[in-house]
């Protein structure tokens, strides 16, 4: 097994599918070995000064461009102005939440691992991440790219179960399904 590796499961809740126009509000997270045995895990609520300003402007309800992201993650307008720390979810900036992940991955990179990040929606998980470290001016510290566990899922058999969309039941829920899958398949055969 590649015992140099580290990954990030990771999910996002966002206010819609065009990183362009929309926001990550919520990032669910594992950091696991290459077995995937979890080493550490992140969760935060992602709190965008432009977007709470453009919440309130428009009466402290979902302007209607974001009406498709409700319909995943259920988190109300005024519930993400007025969040506060719950259910140890912290609430942070995208500054912060950079920071936060950078020094995790520092850390990992100071023992020679790379993190790598996994999710079975790679491009769209990719895209929003790379958006909290860019409009933070941070340097993206994740390994070149982004593991797609869709297909090894599929090929394994295996499926998540479909739970309410929050970013790190979704996190974990792939993280299991990963544990299953790798039982079904050698592709991740001991070297």
């Amino acid at each position: 097994m590649y015992k140099d590796r580290v990954f990030f499961i990771v999910d996002f809740e966002t206010t819609g599918l065009d990183v362009r126009g929309h926001y990550p509000i919520e990032v669910g997270g594992l950091f696991t070995d290459s077995d995937f045995t979890v080493l550490d895990i992140y969760k935060s609520f992602i709190k965008w000064p432009d977007l709470e300003k453009e919440i309130i402007e428009y009466g402290n309800i979902w302007p209607p461009k974001y009406a498709e992201g409700y319909e995943f993650h259920k988190i109300s307008a005024s519930g993400y102005i007025r969040w506060e720390k719950k259910d140890n979810i912290k609430v942070r900036s995208p500054e912060e939440v950079a920071n936060d992940l950078q020094y995790f991955c520092k850390e990992f990179k100071r023992d020679k691992r790379n993190p790598t990040m996994v999710s079975d929606n790679s491009v769209f998980e990719h895209s929003f991440m790379k958006k909290i470290f860019e409009s933070s001016k941070i340097v993206f510290p994740f390994h070149y790219s982004t593991w797609d566990a869709s297909m090894f899922l599929e090929l394994s058999g295996v499926r998540r179960p479909m739970l309410p969309h929050r970013a790190f039941s979704d996190a974990s829920s792939l993280h299991n399904a990963l544990v299953r899958a790798r039982g079904k398949l050698d592709l991740f055969e001991k070297r």
